[in-house]
């Protein structure tokens, strides 16, 4: 059996705050709060057999959404606090198995998918102020669901039993996190504190396994996670922050991630068993000023000073026959890229201090085995 699938699913959550001016200020608190949320769940099977038996699957997919706020044309001034909230996640939930039996059994799955979710302030033409604080957050993250074997993980395996038995299983998933707070011919001020955050915040973990039987087996799995994480702030020239006390900008990562291949194989004769794992994560950080972000007090800007990664790949490989053969192949890297772009129109002043943090995070946790 022979099969191809290829699936894309996209979709945009967007709220428009527009022409807005209320006649008179805000007493109380006002917040603000788009949130959305995509899941996916899949479960597929199959089996064959015969006296050549070959189940040779291709799966390509494609998972995005993107929740925008948008407010333009307006003017909102409140007594007390502001805080306005944008969030992204997709859910992943993926069951696949595949078996092959007879005389000559291969098992091939070859699955490649994308999900990217991804969050975005956009204020345009407006003015925000409050008498107290401002807090604006653009959040995003991609998480596996509990499948229905319980673990946790997006799970991907095959089997194959016969005299001349192959496995393979091949699988690259991708993560993309993207948030971005934009100002156009706007201002966002404060009489105390103004904080704009963005943030990555994915928690998942793939399993790729897998095995062959037979006088002659062989089994080769390989998993590959990858994560690209996006965090922007844009101010045009004809934008300002501002705030009488602290001006305090964050972007930050914080992930959960694994990746985990297995190949056993067993035979009489010589065959060999083959595991790859990797994880590759790619932080990239943006400010991007043309216009000017003041203070009274302080002007804090933090590069990753918030954030806290878990990164674990594991490769087991195990070959029961006469001669046995073994591969265990694994990576794990991480690269954080940290700019602040100051244009010649560009200004970023407080009457006191300016604190700008560059780092690569204040908490890895990474294993490799």
């Amino acid at each position: 059996t022979s099969a191809r699938v290829n699936n894309k699913v996209r979709g945009n959550s967007v709220l428009n705050l527009e022409n807005y001016t209320p006649s008179k200020d805000y007493a109380n608190k006002l917040n603000i709060s788009h949130n959305s949320t995509n899941t996916q769940d899949t479960i597929s099977s199959s089996i064959s057999g015969g006296v050549v038996s070959i189940d040779s699957t291709t799966v390509a997919g494609e998972l995005s959404g993107t929740s925008v706020l948008n407010i333009k044309n307006s003017k909102i001034n409140t007594e007390n606090d502001i805080n306005i909230t944008v969030n992204s996640t997709n859910i992943v939930k993926d069951l696949s198995t595949s078996k092959t039996y007879g005389i000559v059994a291969i098992t091939s799955k070859d699955v490649s998918h994308t999900y990217s979710s991804g969050s975005k302030i956009n204020i345009i033409n407006s003015e925000v102020n409050s008498s107290k604080n401002i807090n604006l957050a653009a959040n995003s993250g991609v998480s596996s669901g509990y499948t229905t074997d319980g673990d946790g993980y997006v799970h991907y395996a095959g089997e194959s039993g016969a005299f001349d038995a192959k496995e393979m299983v091949s699988v690259s998933n991708t993560l993309n996190e993207n948030n971005s707070i934009n100002l156009q011919n706007s201002s966002v001020k404060a009489d105390d504190t103004v904080t704009l955050a963005m943030k990555g915040n994915s928690e998942f973990s793939q399993k790729v396994g897998g095995e062959a039987r037979g006088f002659a087996g062989s089994a080769h799995n390989s998993s590959t996670l990858t994560l690209n994480n996006t965090n922007t702030l844009n101010v045009d020239q004809n934008s300002i922050i501002s705030s009488a006390n602290k001006t305090r900008i964050d972007l930050d990562s914080n992930n959960s991630l694994s990746t985990r291949a297995d190949s056993d194989s067993y035979s009489f004769g010589f065959r060999d068993a083959e595991a790859h794992s990797n994880l590759y994560t790619n932080i990239n950080n943006s400010i991007n000023n043309s216009g000017s972000i003041e203070s009274g007090e302080l002007v804090d800007i933090d590069f990753m000073n918030n954030s806290e990664n878990y990164l674990h790949q594991f490769a087991h490989a195990e070959a029961h026959a006469v001669v046995p053969t073994t591969t265990i192949r694994g990576s794990l890297i991480k690269t954080v890229n940290n700019a602040l772009n100051v244009a010649d129109s560009g200004k970023i002043a407080s009457k006191k201090d300016v604190d700008i943090n560059y780092s690569s995070g204040i908490k890895d946790e990474l294993s490799s085995a």
